[in-house]
């Protein structure tokens, strides 16, 4: 498919009637419901303004030949026309517009559509955007361009077109919200992209390609009638030869607007169909891809209850008891419990066993204690000075299972009394 600046370079350098005629029938159906859009749904009003746009398109395609696409430029130009046209006859266009605007409350206060509300505010809409994000729309929805079509007019990759149109549809919704028409970017996108498929009147094509060529030539006759008289003589036998040129090629023409006309719906038809057929393959791209994650999130489903019966049937075992044992001249033997978290002092133990009995031999107290590998260690602590408050090292900390023996003082003998001998008799 031919890009623009070659349809105009074409129709610039050799006046081609047909590469015009498929600039035509490649924008006709945005200009004319922009201009629709414009003047509250005036068919005729928008035939006449798309007329004019494309005859102004016919004057300018010198200076428009190196523009890769048309879309924007349209737009602009579709809205500048609607609007003086909207100044010219302001009485009657507020008049109706006011007509309007009760038609629509009434018609919202029922039951309104998504396109409904936003025909009045689109076009302003999408005037605010820049000249990039309003190529990337118009294409894209407008057009039912491909990501990969929008890449190749806007001289991007696929990825760069497809955030562009993401990041231009966001914006758009922006500026609707601040208009008071709010909508989810995915809902936006389908109802814009549900005007690319309404087709402008039949037969209008021929119309405005025919209309717009008159035009431009009949503007540059009028463009010799400000020469001098010389000039206009000599302009004048040129403008017979132009006029009667131009009157045998229309013609010749009118006879091949018909078959013209044909093609044009014959493209379009097939055009509606290329989308259609693309549409349905993004959609069933996407069933595809809905239905994988479904298995995945089914398969993790069930991995998940099967790891919560294997937890359910694992027995949960108590906890091993905190304990150690005090026995020997204390106060109180006892196996006392050591809280969960917390650690207990030899000193505290022997506290909570009621304290040393006065027979204790505090300097020499035993803990017997079993290692990990299963050897027993026996460490002997002096908690004499400890408990009275002299002490100066850390505090033996105990471990769970330790066994704490206090033993007994031995009483030396007194000194007067003699010691016994082996065999000594009474």
């Amino acid at each position: 498919m031919a890009d623009d600046a070659d349809l105009l370079r074409r129709y610039v350098e050799d006046r081609s009637e047909v590469a015009f005629a498929a600039l035509v029938d490649r924008y006709l159906n945005q200009v004319y419901f922009a201009a629709l859009r414009q003047v509250g749904g005036d068919a005729h009003c928008a035939e006449d303004i798309a007329q004019t746009v494309f005859t102004l398109l016919a004057r300018k395609a010198r200076v428009l030949a190196g523009r890769p696409t048309l879309a924007g430029w349209l737009f602009i130009t579709t809205r500048h026309v609607a609007s003086e046209i909207r100044r010219a006859d302001r009485r009657r266009q507020l008049r109706e517009q006011e007509a309007h605007t009760m038609n629509e409350l009434l018609r919202d206060s029922v039951a309104s559509t998504d396109w409904d509300r936003l025909r009045p505010v689109i076009d302003d809409a999408l005037g605010e955007l820049t000249d990039a994000d309003r190529e990337a729309v118009l294409l894209r929805f407008f057009h039912a361009r491909s990501f990969a079509e929008v890449g190749t007019v806007l001289r991007v990759t696929d990825a760069a077109a497809r955030m562009r149109v993401d990041r231009a549809l966001d914006k758009l919704r922006g500026l609707l919200a601040k208009r008071g028409v709010t909508s989810t970017a995915a809902a936006l996108a389908v109802v814009l992209a549900n005007q690319a498929g309404v087709a402008a009147p039949a037969g209008l094509a021929a119309t405005v390609t025919g209309a717009a060529l008159t035009g431009a030539t009949a503007a540059g006759i009028a463009a010799f009638m400000s020469m001098t008289k010389l000039q206009m003589g000599i302009a004048g036998a040129l403008g017979l030869a132009v006029i009667a040129g131009f009157v045998l090629q229309h013609q010749a023409n009118s006879a091949r607007r018909d078959e013209i006309q044909a093609l044009q719906v014959q493209n379009r038809q097939i055009e509606r169909l290329e989308n259609e057929n693309q549409r349905l393959a993004r959609d069933l791209a996407e069933v595809a891809v809905l239905r994988e994650d479904d298995a995945e999130l089914l398969r993790l489903r069930n991995e998940a209850a099967g790891l919560r019966q294997r937890l359910e049937a694992v027995p949960i075992k108590p906890a091993a008891p905190r304990e150690v044992f005090v026995s020997g001249e204390v106060g109180r033997p006892a196996r006392l419990s050591i809280p969960p978290g917390a650690s207990m002092s030899l000193k505290d133990v022997l506290a909570q066993a009621g304290g040393l009995d006065e027979s204790a031999k505090g300097s020499a107290i035993r803990v017997v204690r079993r290692l990990p590998d299963g050897r027993v260690k026996v460490f002997l602590i002096d908690v004499e000075k400890e408990l009275q408050g002299e002490g100066s090292g850390p505090a033996f900390v105990l471990e769970p299972n330790d066994n704490v023996f206090v033993p007994q003082r031995l009483i030396a003998r007194k000194e007067t009394e003699p010691m016994p001998t082996k065999g000594a008799g009474p």
